[in-house]
């Protein structure tokens, strides 16, 4: 077997046990400092890259070195930030500008998720936050902290708020959306978010107040966006969709408010003090981008920063 060298994981020759390019479970938790059981249950847990072949389990050499500097939040990926959970168009106007600022110097990522998915792939070390929102703002305070908790790391993570935002029912062009029951109506066409996003969350908690059921309306294939949502509309190919006043204000569509939610970030705490989540954050104090949600409409930033909850 070739020699292991500091800080590096050497695979043995092809053709040895574990050979050419993958390590057996015995080298990665010699590696590691762990014992084999542990291993078994990271693999089982998906948290560390391994692949089966024929009913042994193995770990290619290289995705396990790039899986452990990636878990080294504070070392040599300090220069991106990967953000995944709820989509807003005064975040993305915040983190466009947080690249521009930066020009080649670090990265910052969105991907839009929803807000249960990003926070799974938060627990499984995916990415650096998770934006979420839950309900109205009234009860985030408790809906949102009852959510973490069912995440396996929750105790690392720190909540903290970044606005409120007015959201509601939109209409395509020539619908006066009237109240939530007529809109909720036999037949209606809706453009739905898809399952553990927090509009779909709130559409869910719509039709049990109406006592309404999906079968009653027609409905086509999730949007996976608020935008797509408003997009839907606009072209006429749904009646109705819950969106933000934002979104559905660059439209000019109708609009008829549900009150307001708070979009939340939630990031395990070491990370929290890094430069670029830092940087983020200051974007929302800016002239411009105040400017800029005065001009959206329904947004509420005077608590933005504000950590709300830590385990």
């Amino acid at each position: 077997m070739m020699p292991q060298q500091q800080g590096q994981l050497v695979a043995e020759r092809p053709g040895e046990r574990g050979g050419g390019e993958f390590l057996n479970i015995k080298q990665v938790a010699d590696f590691l400092q762990l014992n084999e059981k542990k291993i078994y249950s990271m693999v089982s847990e998906g948290v560390i890259p391994a692949t089966k072949i024929t009913g042994k389990w193995l770990f290619p050499k290289r995705l396990v070195e790039r899986w452990l500097l990636e878990s080294c939040h504070g070392g040599v990926l300090a220069d991106r930030l990967l953000v995944v959970g709820s989509g807003d168009l005064l975040l993305q106007q915040a983190l466009s500008r947080q690249q521009r600022d930066m020009q080649d110097a670090g990265l910052v990522s969105m991907s839009v998720t929803g807000t249960r998915l990003g926070l799974a792939m938060l627990d499984r070390g995916r990415a650096d936050l998770c934006v979420m929102h839950w309900g109205p703002a009234v009860e985030s305070r408790v809906r949102h902290p009852a959510l973490l908790q069912r995440y396996r790391n929750f105790r690392q993570w720190a909540m903290v708020r970044l606005f409120e935002r007015e959201v509601g029912i939109a209409a395509r062009p020539g619908v006066e959306p009237t109240s939530a029951a007529a809109c909720l109506g036999r037949g209606s066409r809706w453009a739905l978010r898809q399952g553990g996003s927090g509009a779909r969350r709130l559409f869910d908690e719509q039709m049990a107040i109406h006592h309404r059921s999906l079968d009653e309306l027609e409905v086509g294939e999730a949007a996976l966006s608020e935008w797509e949502v408003a997009v839907q509309l606009n072209e006429g190919r749904a009646d109705y969709g819950i969106l933000s006043r934002a979104c559905a204000r660059q439209l000019d569509l109708p609009f008829l408010s549900l009150g307001s939610e708070a979009l939340d970030m939630v990031v395990p705490q070491p990370i929290y003090f890094r430069v670029l989540v830092q940087q983020m954050m200051a974007q929302f104090r800016t002239q411009p981008l105040q400017q800029q949600a005065a001009y959206y409409g329904g947004y509420d930033l005077g608590r933005c920063g504000e950590i709300l909850w830590t385990p």
